[in-house]
């Protein structure tokens, strides 16, 4: 007879992607998140984290500590190759399929390369 199995929730099973570490973490100041790949000259493609964060409201946290978590959090969850080069503070929701999931083609027609606007992350002093 073959053990008893409890079903486990997908949510309990921890963060798949790099972008849910930072969401599981529950950094203050983030509504929504998402990792995607773009274009970069020397390695082909780098991780892009976009973030759509509540600054700008009375209750907001500054953008460069939110930043500062995720660098936080990001140095001490993420090997160095998982870590997002760039991060970008979206103004509008994420945009999402008609199932609730983030919609990654959309994200990756807005962001082919990094913005001008684009923070980078994890500065590397040698």
């Amino acid at each position: 007879m073959l053990p008893y199995r409890q079903p486990v929730d997908a949510a309990q099973l921890g963060p798949s992607s790099r972008g849910g570490y930072l969401a599981a973490m529950g950094v203050d100041g983030i509504i929504d998140i998402a990792v995607i790949g773009i274009a970069d000259k020397t390695w082909g493609e780098v991780p892009l984290l976009i973030l759509h964060t509540n600054t700008g409201r009375d209750t907001a946290r500054d953008t460069a500590a939110i930043i500062a978590d995720v660098e936080r959090i990001g140095r001490e969850q993420l090997a160095v190759f998982k870590r997002p080069k760039y991060a970008v503070i979206s103004k509008t929701l994420l945009p999402r399929t008609f199932s609730g999931k983030l919609s990654k083609p959309q994200l990756r027609q807005i962001y082919r390369e990094p913005p001008s606007d684009a923070i980078p992350l994890f500065k590397r002093t040698r």
